[in-house]
């Protein structure tokens, strides 16, 4: 079985989870000021070194997004949403838009970056 340490890749994923979980959201970036995507948060090895953890704007657009009528967890009624934005900077994330009505959802909104009270990124629509 092959790994993407055996690969000679670095993952990110603990290192932006970690970020997330202090309350903060980062992106990897080079050192030449690169920003890499979050969609794939792997790179070749190396990279791990040549890494700066930056601070996202946490301006957005709304990219897409679907809206469940269907509920598949019990700590989430519906109808909600599930969201593409594209932070400023450029890479995408899947998260929710917080809004009074999935009615005024609309691609190409602007986004504002925040943690709710249980300490998730979620967005709301930009004032």
């Amino acid at each position: 079985m092959s790994t993407d340490a055996q690969r000679g890749r670095v993952n990110f994923d603990a290192s932006f989870d970690a970020f997330i979980a202090a309350g903060e959201l980062r992106i990897p970036q080079s050192k030449d000021g690169k920003i890499m995507g979050l969609t794939a948060r792997t790179a070749l090895a190396g990279w791990d070194t040549d890494v700066n953890w930056v601070t996202a704007s946490g301006k957005a657009t709304l990219y897409s997004y679907v809206i469940y009528h269907q509920q598949y967890d019990p700590d989430r009624p519906t109808p909600y949403n599930i969201a593409t934005v594209e932070l400023a900077e450029g890479p995408r994330l899947i998260s929710v838009v917080i809004i009074d009505d999935l009615a005024d959802l609309e691609v190409g909104m602007a986004l504002t970056a925040e943690f709710d009270g249980d300490g998730r990124l979620v967005f709301r629509p930009a004032e």
